[in-house]
């Protein structure tokens, strides 16, 4: 202590340790793990006052030293930054640290940056998708377009266009080229807004040819969807969860992305509806099932925790975040596995639920109302599912006996 009053700053022990422990537990970190990270923030502390850096000269290269120096003391843990940035968190949260500012962009760096936020807000894809896209749209922009004095220079050509599809063809099967397809086309777009190439050029990039689906869609029998549903909830943070995931991708049809954009506001629980943020910015509302709802209200009231949005799933391992849609995806697949069920995804129950409307009294328009398609094309393929009334409306072959 000592120490800290000559240089006039407040002990590092002091300020890390007010709320510290709290913000983590409020995270959802296990108490093991807390004592682990704190004892994590004591060391970083004493180091601090060994070295006589104050608490505001906490840097990402002064956590980086501290590593470094562990690293050459023979420590075996805490010896990387990335384990050490809750606690920069934490302090910035607090106000004992200021918040870095975002690096200035410029250059093809800034083109790119630009193209993603506008690709989220014009096309309203999932972050996911976004970041395929980026990949390819950078690569597009490092091979075809140049920088001087921080500028881009264009514009870009028909022969740019050509060559970047050979490149990527060259490097994926044919029916992995639609993200490259897609980012390619959708960044032109982007170009011409800004003028580096002409509108024109987008006619240039070829449609992916899509594979007629001559099979049936693959679809779980009622037994098979209520045993998922029945077998995953185990009591278990994870298993209210991932019955409640399950449910309303079953029940409702919702795809992966469509559940984790979910928000408690979107659902009316007075008028058993929910809010559906689909494909291309559309909001639909949706009846919610009594056994959608069911499972959904549990998760609620039993199972979720604060996560500091309104976002009705949350993954459950520390630190709580929002779940993505393929961590939706991926916790459906695991219901599935642990009811004994294998194959189970969010396409599946789509096709599922496709199946038993036509299969019943609904019509194809129905079965494209509830599954929110955009066009009837894209439910035709339901229309192959009852082989046996089918077979009675085929006509026999002509020179064949019966």
């Amino acid at each position: 202590m000592e120490r800290w009053r000559r240089i006039g700053v407040v002990a590092p022990l002091d300020v890390f340790r007010d709320g510290f422990g709290d913000w983590l537990v409020g995270r959802g970190y296990s108490l093991a793990s807390t004592v682990d990270k704190v004892y994590a923030m004591a060391s970083l502390a004493k180091w601090m006052a060994a070295n006589d850096v104050a608490v505001d000269g906490l840097t990402a290269g002064v956590v980086e030293q501290f590593t470094v120096d562990r690293r050459l003391a023979g420590y075996k843990s805490w010896c990387c930054v990335s384990r050490l940035s809750g606690l920069m968190g934490f302090l910035r949260q607090v106000g004992a640290l200021p918040v870095e500012p975002e690096p200035s962009l410029v250059g093809v760096d800034a083109l790119v940056a630009g193209f993603g936020d506008w690709i989220v807000v014009e096309r309203h894809l999932g972050s996911g998708r976004v970041k395929r896209l980026l990949v390819w749209a950078r690569q597009f922009a490092d091979r075809t377009l140049t920088e001087v004095d921080g500028l881009v220079i264009g514009p870009v050509g028909v022969g740019d266009v050509e060559s970047f599809i050979g490149w990527a063809a060259s490097r994926r099967a044919a029916s992995s080229m639609g993200d490259p397809i897609a980012a390619l086309r959708y960044f032109l777009m982007y170009l011409a807004q800004v003028g580096l190439c002409d509108r024109a050029l987008i006619g240039a990039v070829p449609k992916v040819k899509q594979v007629l689906r001559l099979g049936l869609p693959t679809a779980l029998a009622p037994d098979a969807v209520a045993g998922v549903l029945t077998g995953c909830d185990d009591g278990s943070l994870t298993g209210m969860r991932n019955a409640a995931l399950t449910a309303l991708a079953t029940d409702l049809g919702l795809r992966g992305a469509e559940i984790a954009r979910l928000m408690l506001d979107d659902i009316d629980w007075a008028g058993a509806t929910v809010m559906v943020a689909g494909k291309n910015g559309r909001r639909e509302q949706m009846p919610l099932t009594s056994r959608a709802g069911a499972a959904v209200a549990r998760w609620l009231v039993d199972g979720r925790r604060p996560v500091g949005t309104r976002h009705v799933f949350h993954t459950v391992l520390a630190p709580r975040r929002p779940m993505t849609g393929q961590a939706v995806v991926q916790a459906v697949w695991s219901a599935g596995v642990r009811a004994g069920i294998g194959g189970v995804t969010t396409r599946t129950a789509r096709h599922s639920l496709g199946c038993a409307m036509v299969a019943g009294s609904g019509t194809m328009e129905d079965a494209r109302q509830l599954l929110r398609h955009a066009s009837a094309a894209a439910t035709a393929i339901y229309a192959r599912v009852d082989m046996a009334a089918l077979a009675e409306l085929a006509m026999p072959w002509p020179g064949v006996s019966s």
